[in-house]
């Protein structure tokens, strides 16, 4: 960038260093941006975008992993019934409707499964 400050032209730096015009100037951009002189977003900046997005990436890889391991164990939602309100049970629970065991006295449980408290 030195070169293109005192004078040297953008062509002749870039043959000279056999890259294309273009590269030169978005060379020149980028540090006229990083010594403020333009808006936009500074080299350091940058690598940080970059380092984030694919942190965010790998967090949504894992995510997916996730959401797939789990799936078996937890079923489809369609195959699942809401609670009953009475009872807080879902549908096998309510179809059995097991009894407490007697021998179950610090729930002083009821014969309809309901403690009475």
């Amino acid at each position: 960038m030195d070169l293109l400050e005192a004078g040297r032209a953008a062509t002749e730096l870039a043959h000279g260093l056999d890259i294309s015009t273009q590269t030169v100037y978005t060379w020149r951009r980028q540090d006229r941006i990083d010594r403020g002189l333009e808006p936009g977003l500074t080299s350091g900046e940058k690598a940080e975008l970059a380092v984030a997005r694919r942190r965010i990436a790998e967090l949504e890889t894992e995510l997916q992993a996730t959401r797939r391991a789990i799936k078996p164990v937890r079923g489809s939602s369609a195959d699942r019934s809401p609670p009953d309100r009475s009872t807080g049970c879902g549908p096998s629970v309510r179809a059995s409707r097991t009894p407490i065991p007697a021998w179950s006295p610090f729930l002083r449980a009821s014969a309809t499964s309901r403690p009475s408290w």
